[in-house]
C-alpha cells in the first residue's frame, strides 16, 4: 500500500539520513565492589549503574540465583545517558571472583579502557521516502533503518524505539518501516539519550525541511498542514502508536511565538550588517514511554 501510494504520489522526495556514533562518556568511569556471602548464599554489589533492579534481575540470571539473594546499591555514578543500564562483563568477573576468593573484589575502569568497551549510541544510516499531494499533504512514508549494533548485540532498544514514532507528530495514511541492525567491528551500540526516538524525529523533521526547499514551500506551513489535529484525537498512527490529549498544532504555534520566529529575518539582517551569520530551525517532538517497570510495590 505504501509503494502504490508513494508511485500515485505528485511529489516524492528521498533523503539519505545519518545519524552518527557517539561514545557516551559520563564524567566518571565505570567502577563496581562485589561482595559474595557463600554460607548466606548471597551477592552484594555496590554498582555503577542506571537502575538496580536491572542489575539485580541481570545477575540473577547468570549466577541463577533468586532476586531476593541479591542486594544492588548505586549512589553517584557520574551520569549513566544509557550505558550503564546494563551489567558488563567487569560486573560478572568481580562478583564471580569474589565468590571464588570468599571476599569483596573491587574494578575500577580507566578512562581509555570505558572509551573502547563502554557502550557507544547513535549509528544509524537511514534512508528517508516521502510522498506528497500537490497540496503539500503528506500521502506516504517510507523508512529504511540500518542500526549499527557493533561487534557484539547488547541492544536492539534504538531500533525499536526508533520505529515507533518514525512518523512523528504528522498524520500518514499509509507507511512502511524497515528496521535493520547490522554486526561490524566496532564497540557495541544501545540506549544513549533518547534511545533512538531523537534520531528519529530528527530523520522525519529533517526529511519536511528537505521536501520544503525542493517544492519552494514554506516549511512551517508544511508541518502545520500535515500535523495531527487535536479534532482528529484519539488517533493511531500509521505505526500504531495511540495519541490522545495533545495539541500538536498548539505546542508549535506556542514555540514559534516563544522563539520570535517572525521577527527573525529582522535579526539576521542585523546579524549580517555585523560580518555574523544566524539561523533558525524547529522541530515537532513526541515522547513515548519506555516499557514497563520490572519490579514493583504496592503501598495502602
Amino acid at each position: 500500500a505504501t509503494d502504490a501510494a508513494l508511485a500515485a504520489a505528485a511529489h516524492v522526495v528521498e533523503v539519505e539520513l545519518v545519524n552518527p556514533r557517539v561514545a557516551q562518556v559520563p564524567i566518571e568511569p565505570r567502577v563496581s565492589v562485589a561482595s559474595f556471602d557463600n554460607a548466606a548464599g548471597t551477592l552484594f554489589m555496590h554498582a555503577d549503574s542506571q537502575g538496580v533492579f536491572n542489575f539485580k534481575m541481570m545477575l540473577s540470571r547468570v549466577f541463577h540465583m533468586q532476586p531476593d539473594a541479591i542486594h544492588v546499591v548505586t549512589t553517584d555514578v557520574g551520569g549513566g545517558f544509557g550505558a550503564r543500564n546494563f551489567i558488563y562483563p567487569e560486573h560478572v568477573l568481580i562478583a564471580w571472583g569474589s565468590k571464588r576468593l570468599g571476599r569483596p573484589v573491587k574494578w575500577r575502569a580507566e578512562r581509555w579502557e570505558c572509551f573502547a568497551s563502554d557502550m557507544h549510541g547513535r549509528d544509524f544510516r537511514t534512508t528517508m521516502t516521502l510522498g506528497l499531494d500537490r497540496d503539500g499533504h503528506f500521502t506516504a512514508l517510507k523508512v529504511k533503518i540500518i542500526s549499527n549494533v557493533g561487534a557484539i548485540s547488547m541492544a536492539y532498544v534504538p531500533l525499536s524505539n526508533a520505529g515507533w514514532v518514525s512518523t512523528g507528530c504528522y498524520h500518514f495514511d499509509n507507511a512502511y518501516l524497515n528496521g535493520v541492525g547490522v554486526f561490524s567491528n566496532t564497540v557495541p551500540t544501545g540506549p544513549y539519550r533518547g534511545a533512538g526516538r531523537p534520531e528519529a524525529i530528527f530523520n522525519i523533521e529533517r526529511t519536511i525541511d528537505v521536501a520544503a526547499a525542493r517544492l519552494c514551500l514554506n516549511r512551517i506551513e508544511l508541518r502545520r498542514r500535515n500535523l495531527i489535529g487535536p479534532d482528529v484525537l484519539p488517533f493511531n498512527s500509521a505505526f500504531g502508536v495511540p495519541w490522545d490529549s495533545v495539541d500538536f498544532p498548539g505546542n508549535m504555534d506556542a514555540a514559534l511565538l516563544l522563539a520570535g520566529w517572525d521577527g527573525f529575518e529582522a535579526r539576521r539582517g542585523e546579524s549580517e550588517a555585523r560580518g555574523r551569520l544566524r539561523g533558525i530551525g524547529l522541530a515537532n517532538y513526541v515522547e513515548t514511554p519506555t516499557g514497563m517497570p520490572r519490579e514493583r510495590a504496592d503501598v495502602t
